[in-house]
């Protein structure tokens, strides 16, 4: 595979953004998804996560063609955790094995800690996404712990593993002022 750059993603980008998370959903159990969502939705999720100042960024090749994707977005919308991101990284099924996952997370570890977020949490679905694994060992992010059976894909129970990652000791204000996007309290009911 050739050289890579690393930058942040457009709304251009949106439909390879949406083939490489489709083959992810029809192929993996990272993701949870049991249907590829449309570029549509595709789009409506990256407004979101980029309208609130996250980071996204893409790999691509030197003809300018998506290799992959990682962003890092709120890991819960309660205030409190305003602190704290999770991270998504996606390859395409070409550009597996060649470090673009690493060269990807690591850029995204840069940009989370450089906005003032003090941990990074990974996710991961499926006992069998060991790559993924390997992956967020190798950035530096420990074991929190695996939540058995807690996804049902194609019959079967997958669990999840926890992971997290201290990217700064010190929020900045970035990182304090989020949310952006506010969040209304329920109606009161009658």
């Amino acid at each position: 595979m050739s050289a890579h750059t690393i930058r942040l993603a457009v709304l251009a980008d949106v439909p390879a953004l949406t083939a490489i998370y489709e083959d992810a959903v029809l192929h993996g159990t990272a993701s949870f998804e049991l249907v590829p969502p449309d570029q549509a939705e595709m789009e409506a999720r990256f407004n979101a996560i980029t309208g609130q100042g996250f980071p996204y960024i893409v790999a691509e090749d030197a003809d300018g063609t998506v290799l992959g994707y990682a962003y890092a977005n709120a890991f819960r919308t309660r205030p409190a955790y305003r602190f704290a991101v999770e991270d998504s990284v996606y390859l395409a099924p070409e550009a597996k094995g060649h470090r673009i996952g690493t060269d990807l997370l690591t850029r995204l570890v840069e940009l989370s800690a450089e906005r003032g977020f003090r941990q990074m949490i990974a996710v991961i679905g499926g006992s069998d996404h060991t790559p993924s694994i390997r992956l967020h060992e190798r950035a530096g992010f420990r074991v929190i712990g695996v939540v058995e059976n807690s996804g049902r894909l194609s019959l079967a129970d997958q669990p999840i593993s926890v992971r997290f990652r201290v990217l700064s000791k010190t929020p900045s204000t970035v990182a304090r002022s989020w949310p952006r996007l506010r969040i209304s309290p329920p109606a009161a009911t009658t």
